[in-house]
């Protein structure tokens, strides 16, 4: 089953997050109305609605319906990661680590944006990789962030 043809939209990133939502409802309603129908179908159905709501979960599911290749990622980023990390460990106070841990943020935010006019496959896994990374890296520095508290 293809989550975007379930809920009727093109099967690409770039999805109006109103008509999933729409759609979602009115299976959910039809759905309920139609007794025969197990609950697997609802839970399929909630599955579905929470990968293509989630920008990240969003992207890995479809590069599964067209991309089988494993994930690699340009020495460039590479770099750029590691210099990341070291320099998130060498801040010293708590709201340099926050101030940094928001432009990461606001940085990602911009990075899906992007995904949504990219063409081709290729170019998409490449910049979906670096947008995994970050999603990554944030949600292990605010984990760090917090059991320090």
């Amino acid at each position: 089953m293809n989550y975007f043809e379930l809920f009727g939209l093109p099967t690409q990133y770039r999805i109006s997050k109103d008509d999933l939502t729409k759609s979602y409802l009115s299976l959910q309603r039809e759905l309920r109305q139609q007794s025969d129908k197990s609950s697997d179908s609802v839970v399929q159905l909630n599955a579905a609605y929470k990968v293509l709501k989630d920008d990240i979960e969003r992207g890995k599911y479809f590069l599964t319906l067209f991309d089988k290749k494993s994930e690699s990622l340009s020495s460039e980023f590479a770099l750029k990661m590691f210099s990341m990390r070291e320099n998130f460990e060498n801040l010293k106070t708590e709201n340099e680590r926050t101030d940094f841990l928001q432009k990461l943020k606001s940085d990602m935010q911009s990075m899906i944006q992007d995904l949504q006019t990219i063409d081709g496959i290729e170019k998409f896994r490449e910049k979906f990789s670096e947008l995994e990374f970050i999603h990554s890296f944030l949600e292990k520095a605010r984990a760090d962030v917090y059991n320090r508290n």
